[in-house]
Formats: structure tokens, C-alpha cells, sequence
């Protein structure tokens, strides 16, 4: 198959280009530079020509994402299946299954489950590249909507963690509050392993998260939410983050942080660490409007889904919607697409994912200049 049209190239650069797919993977990308070229290109045979307002990119990869179309991470195969396929109808070609706190034992079945996904090679859907632990070493006073009952310091979670390796090996991502009892340990023994760790649902001082960066934290889960606010004299969590995190989690959806500071908030974080997530729980992609969560229950109340007490419980959009909405609140096209797609792949070590180039997998989207998915090109179709 050969593509031509304006394509997303690494780095964010927006030009016409034949992109030729060959068993799931990209063969060659061949950008014009010139008109002449670009003539060509536009002449050539035998290949799908997006249309004047159409963009190639790569998929969408969600590092935060508790379920979609009725299926949630934590709901065994069935579950995983159900929310893999969403996914990849929403144009979301890998993503991280995150599971909110609950008991250890439940967090390991669920580590167990999206591992033998993984190991499925005829598995259909979106690619689960692992799970995502958000919780449970998080901060009791930043944890709202997480079973207060299932919380444990960072010390413990290692305990769990180093106790039975095997268990846990789908483990890529943890999301903890580094100023928890032994949070910083927790963070440099996780490093070295592959698993990496984001700062969120936390209450420490700047000075702290700082710290955590420094000790190899590589992101922050949903900047603004699970944290205190950004104070001119005690910037917090938020003012650390935005001065050395690696990348920052932003739920772009308007709800979770309010549309009118989107482009400014994207602008500070900058192109090259911005990562959408969605956040979304089971409903998402989904007509249902109540499902179960572990120790509450969520619904959708307008444009929000919240838990019984009314605060937040999650994103009723999944990513591609989310594209959309940044597009809307002011967000440069081509910055909200790699926030979506390279910047996560960055984030993971995914290096055959997330960017229009040689070798990667031909795992592609195609959008509107308004960022409205249009199709979805999946290798494994």
C-alpha cells in the first residue's frame, strides 16, 4: 500500500509525502522538497491520495486509559478485548491499561491478565504495551475518587513489587506521590528495571517533585489534577513539573482543565514533552451512562463523568476526541498530533512506534485539518 498526502513527519514538520507500507511495517517515506517533486508525487500511480484538507499520522498512544466501550482494564480478557477494539476504532493503536488503587491482589490479577494479552500474537485491537499502576502510593489528601481504604507508601508497593517479579513483569508505568515514605527509593529502584514512574496524586512541596524528576521520575500524571495549584510563592507540584519533568499528562478536554488556558498551559509545557491522555473510564466510546469503579461508582453528568459526591472521576473522551478538542481551544495541529502519538512513544522507549519513518509499524491515522479522525490503518488489518 502507498500513501500520498500531507504527512506528520518526526519532530512535528507537516509535508507532502509518498509513504509506502509493506507487512505491517512503514518501507519508506520519501517527503518532497521540491515542486517539482512535489508534482510527482502528486502524479504518482497506484497509491491512496489523501484529500486537500487530510493529514497522515501516526496512531494515537494512550498511557492512561482505565477502559473504553464497556470494557476496563481490570476486566479480564473479555475486558481488555472489549476496550481494545474501542480503541482502535478511535484510532488509538497501542496504550497502557491503567488501573485506579485497589487491593494488591486485585492490582497482580490484572497485571497477570494484560500479561498474557501481551502474549497473545493474534490478539485484535489496539496493542496493550503494559499497565499502568496509578496508585495505590498515593498521597491520602490528593487521592480523591482511589479507594482510601487500598492506599500503601511507596515502601510497601516495593516490598509487593520485588517480592514477585514474574507477577509484575506488564508493569510498565507507576504513577506515585514521591513524598510518601521511601517515594525516591521507590523511584530509583524502578528506573533501572524498565518501569517508569510519573508524578501525580501527590501534596509535596516543589523542592520534592523536583527531586523525584532528578531521581529519574520521567512524567506527571494529568497535570493540575491530583495536586495542589500553582502558587506564585509555592508552585507545587505544577511549577516543578513544568520546570523538569521530562513530559507532562495533559487531559485536554476541556473539563479537566478549563479550554481557555489549553494553549497557553501547551505552550509552556512545549511541544516536545506535551502528552494527551484521556483518562477514560469504561463509558467511554460507549452509550453506557453509570459503570462501576473500584470502591465507588461513576456517571456521566452533562459533558462530565463524576462520582457520587460530584468530583471528577475520569474522561469521557478517548483520544481522538481529544485531538480535536486542543485543536479547538488553539492547539497547533501538528503539536497536538505529537501529543498524542511521538511524544508517548518517547515517553515508553517505543521507538517503532509513534512517528511516520522507516521500520516503524504502519500503524496510521488519517485526520481532518480540524483534527477529526477520518481513518484508522492498522498493521495487524
Amino acid at each position: 500500500m502507498r500513501i500520498v498526502g500531507t504527512t506528520l513527519l518526526p519532530g512535528g514538520e507537516l509535508r507532502l509525502a509518498l509513504v509506502s507500507l509493506r507487512d505491517g511495517r512503514i518501507e519508506a517515506v520519501a517527503p518532497a522538497s521540491t515542486r517539482l517533486e512535489e508534482r510527482a508525487l502528486r502524479r504518482a500511480s497506484g497509491v491512496v491520495r489523501l484529500r486537500a484538507d487530510e493529514i497522515l499520522a501516526p496512531a494515537f498512544i494512550d498511557v492512561h486509559c482505565h477502559g473504553a466501550g464497556g470494557g476496563a482494564a481490570d476486566g479480564g480478557p473479555d475486558g481488555l478485548a472489549r476496550m481494545a477494539g474501542t480503541l482502535l476504532a478511535h484510532g488509538v493503536g497501542a496504550f497502557l491499561a491503567t488501573v485506579m488503587t485497589a487491593p494488591i491482589p486485585a492490582l497482580r490479577t490484572t497485571a497477570l491478565a494484560v500479561a498474557e494479552r501481551m502474549a497473545d500474537p493474534v490478539a485484535a485491537g489496539s496493542t496493550v504495551l503494559g499497565v499502568h499502576l496509578e496508585g495505590p502510593a498515593l498521597s491520602p489528601v490528593r487521592s480523591t475518587g482511589h479507594d482510601p481504604s487500598a492506599l500503601v507508601d511507596p515502601t510497601a508497593l516495593d516490598a509487593v513489587l520485588a517480592s514477585e517479579p514474574a507477577a509484575w513483569r506488564a508493569v510498565r508505568l507507576v504513577t506515585l506521590a514521591p513524598e510518601l515514605p521511601g517515594g525516591l527509593e521507590l523511584i530509583r529502584r524502578l528506573v533501572p528495571v524498565g518501569i517508569f514512574v510519573s508524578v501525580g496524586h501527590t501534596d509535596a512541596p516543589a523542592e520534592v517533585v523536583s527531586a523525584a524528576y532528578a531521581a529519574g521520575a520521567r512524567s506527571t500524571t494529568h497535570l493540575f489534577n491530583g495536586m495542589p495549584p500553582l502558587l506564585h510563592r509555592s508552585p507545587g507540584p505544577v511549577g516543578a513539573a513544568l520546570a523538569d519533568a521530562p513530559f507532562i499528562e495533559l487531559i485536554a478536554d476541556g473539563v479537566h482543565v478549563d479550554r481557555r488556558i489549553l494553549a497557553s498551559i501547551a505552550r509552556a509545557v512545549g511541544a516536545d514533552r506535551l502528552i494527551f491522555v484521556s483518562d477514560a473510564v469504561p463509558l467511554a466510546g460507549s452509550r453506557l451512562r453509570r459503570v462501576s469503579v473500584p470502591g465507588s461508582s461513576v456517571v456521566v453528568r452533562g459533558a462530565t463523568v463524576v462520582h457520587p459526591d460530584g468530583t471528577l472521576a475520569g474522561g469521557r473522551l478517548l483520544l481522538d476526541e481529544i485531538v480535536g478538542s486542543a485543536v479547538r481551544a488553539g492547539i497547533p495541529l501538528s503539536d497536538a498530533l505529537r501529543a498524542a502519538s511521538e511524544n508517548p512513544a518517547k515517553m515508553l522507549g517505543a521507538v517503532d512506534r509513534g512517528a511516520v519513518k522507516v521500520g516503524a509499524r504502519a500503524d496510521l491515522v488519517i485526520v481532518s485539518l480540524a483534527g477529526r479522525l477520518r481513518r484508522v490503518i492498522a498493521a495487524a488489518a
